[in-house]
């Protein structure tokens, strides 16, 4: 889940402030020793506010009334006290100190700093892999281990630098499996062949025609040109699929030029990623273009055997009844022939009817439908 750098809001409702705000048994026996109702109150609003922000904040004055108030009614006091608190004295430093020893908070250190970095870049990043992402990732681990956050500038530059740094070692890992080879046939899809307008890089990026014989040869052809360059799964061996995707995805808004003056190490990377995420995406290309014309083969054999089908065959309508009154027949002339007791009731062009309906329906009309597909 993405969380901002927290901040109070301008408003709390009320199930807001029971659920933030309020102060527990525990809380309420620490907050009681303090001297006076004035340092009680601040302590308690200090309090709240580092649980809730996971930090203290600068000035009383960013704290919302409605935050204060809430918080002097579970102390019962009459009002907010807040504008006689000694912020500037030495009691607030006091009142930090002995917060932090009852929550186990600490401030950051450079060290603390250092270490959420290296965290964020070789673990945090596999899963958050976005920027958004990991720095919701960073607030998450400083308030899993107890330390309260750094300014939301200095926290962005932590994170910023992790985030560089993690896709710095995922190119640098990349080109440790690529062999000059295989570079060599890298490249060339950059560059604009001699007499055209487009490098194959442009190309194989476009999206496929309309289904047909002509768009299924140019599908091959890019799946058959991007194989060419020997680029397969081996050469992304412990890249996450996420991290693949979103380099696969940049590559991919990229032009050839864009990408001709990225370090070698980056093209490379990057260029390895949209090259095995494109053939897959070229192969499901080539497989719909299949499936949706034999759909189209389909629908076309099935309305021309329907044409052919409506000729020579005519829906017998009443078919129970016929089979009541030859029931009728053979039950009470049981010795009688076909042609003197059948015949006369139920005319021969009806049976043929019925074949003609049957086989319609059944193996040989499968048979037809097979026919005719196979004549497209």
């Amino acid at each position: 889940m993405k969380v901002d750098y927290p901040f109070f809001t301008e408003g709390y409702s009320k199930e807001e402030l029971i659920e933030h705000f309020t102060l527990s048994e525990t809380e309420q026996q620490f907050i009681a020793p303090f001297r006076g109702d004035v340092n009680r109150h601040g302590a308690a609003v200090l309090l709240k506010s580092l649980q809730y922000l996971g930090y203290f904040p600068t000035d009383v004055g960013e704290i919302p009334v409605a935050v204060k108030l809430f918080i002097a009614q579970q102390l019962n006091l009459p009002s907010d006290l807040s504008n006689q608190y000694p912020w500037d004295s030495g009691t607030r430093g006091d009142h930090f100190a002995r917060i932090r020893q009852h929550t186990g908070f600490r401030f950051p250190t450079a060290k603390d700093k250092e270490n959420l970095s290296d965290w964020l870049r070789q673990e945090g990043a596999l899963s958050a892999i976005t920027f958004a992402d990991l720095f919701s990732c960073a607030i998450q681990k400083l308030r899993s281990l107890c330390i309260e956050l750094p300014s939301e500038n200095e926290l962005t530059r932590v994170v910023h630098s992790a985030h560089s740094g993690f896709f710095s070692d995922v190119h640098q890992q990349i080109n440790q499996l690529l062999s000059e080879p295989t570079r060599q046939k890298i490249d060339p899809l950059l560059i604009v062949p001699e007499g055209e307008s487009f490098s194959t890089f442009e190309k194989v990026k476009a999206p496929p025609g309309p289904v047909g014989v002509e768009s299924l040869k140019k599908e091959v052809h890019k799946l058959q040109t991007l194989r060419a360059t020997e680029i397969g799964g081996e050469h992304l061996m412990g890249i996450p699929f996420k991290v693949k995707q979103l380099l696969f995805r940049r590559a991919k808004n990229e032009t050839a030029s864009e990408m001709r003056s990225h370090p070698d190490f980056i093209r490379y990377g990057l260029m390895t990623c949209f090259i095995d995420i494109q053939a897959m995406e070229v192969i499901d290309n080539i497989v719909e273009i299949f499936v949706s014309a034999i759909h189209r083969i389909d629908v076309r054999s099935e309305k021309k055997l329907s044409l052919e089908l409506l000729k020579d065959i005519k829906q017998v309508e009443g078919k129970t009844q016929i089979l009541f009154r030859l029931s009728e027949i053979i039950m009470a002339k049981p010795e009688g022939t076909i042609r003197d007791v059948i015949f006369p009731v139920v005319k021969p062009e009806t049976f043929e009817q019925l074949i003609a309906e049957k086989k319609a329906s059944g193996p040989q009309y499968r048979l037809l439908h097979q026919y005719f597909m196979r004549q497209k």
